[in-house]
């Protein structure tokens, strides 16, 4: 049974909160706090942060998808496909990547698993 779609609600997640109210303050903090330590703050990390901050906001773009029966139309907001930040996105990878490893790699005969330990 198909399930109904609900959209996500980004900014009412904690993440996306502890991010909208701390990130300029770290960026701007890392260069004397954490950079003798850690060493320069990656661009790719700045990037990354950026776009889960967009993920799911229909101000950063969208697409309208229409019912051909009925002709109702929603609004589907584009999303990060960052992994490992995004907790949506990396969770649709996850769900995405073990759909493929069940179709593909796995063969359809029956698996035992063994462990075998020493006392």
């Amino acid at each position: 049974m198909p399930s109904i779609y609900r959209p996500r609600r980004p900014r009412a997640s904690p993440l996306w909160q502890i991010v909208h109210r701390c990130w300029a303050d770290f960026v701007t903090g890392y260069e004397y706090r954490h950079r003798p330590i850690h060493g320069p703050l990656r661009h790719d990390a700045i990037d990354v942060v950026r776009q889960f901050h967009r993920c799911g906001d229909l101000a950063a773009g969208f697409t309208r998808l229409q019912c051909p029966d009925c002709g109702h139309e929603r609004l589907l907001a584009f999303t990060c496909k960052t992994r490992l930040f995004c907790p949506s996105c990396h969770q649709r990878k996850v769900q995405t990547t073990g759909d493929w490893i069940a179709r593909v790699l796995c063969f359809d005969v029956p698996h035992r698993q063994f462990v075998f330990t020493m006392p």
